[in-house]
């Protein structure tokens, strides 16, 4: 576990992450956080649920559309981007190679949210030319 890079995700959130994966099943479910980046120190501030275009349960590409309104928000803000999810729905509980070979955006953090039972659990990760390390993740009170 990367013990530099920390991401601070409020639990409504975190709330809002599960919610959003679990109404995408049995597909995958995929969005970006935007926030602030202080250092290492990542503050996710707004969850922004994107189309999965694949509708599969092993893989997720992000409607282009939907993603550049997302970019185009997140500047009118002046935010971000702080954080890309997507779900696993049958695992597993890290990033997949074609994940982490499909990481477009090294300054961001990449969480997985996967099932354990009927919960949904959420990992956080750095890529770094190819290189994968667990972020601390922290879960805090609502904004």
């Amino acid at each position: 576990m990367s013990e530099y890079h920390i991401f601070f995700l409020p639990g409504n959130l975190l709330n809002q992450l599960q919610d959003h994966v679990s109404k995408c099943l049995p597909n995958e479910g995929c969005g970006l956080i935007i926030g602030r980046i202080n250092g290492q120190k990542y503050q996710a501030q707004e969850v922004i649920p994107i189309t999965n275009i694949l509708n599969s349960p092993s893989s997720y590409r992000m409607d282009p559309e939907e993603q550049l309104r997302a970019f185009e928000y997140l500047e009118t803000m002046e935010l971000e981007l702080v954080g890309i999810y997507h779900s696993h729905p049958n695992g597993p509980e890290v990033l997949s190679m074609k994940d982490v070979e499909e990481s477009y955006y090294p300054e961001s953090i990449y969480l997985i949210l996967y099932r354990q039972d009927s919960t949904w659990i959420c990992k956080a990760f750095l890529i770094n030319n190819s290189q994968v390390s667990e972020v601390k993740l922290i879960i805090k009170p609502e904004l």
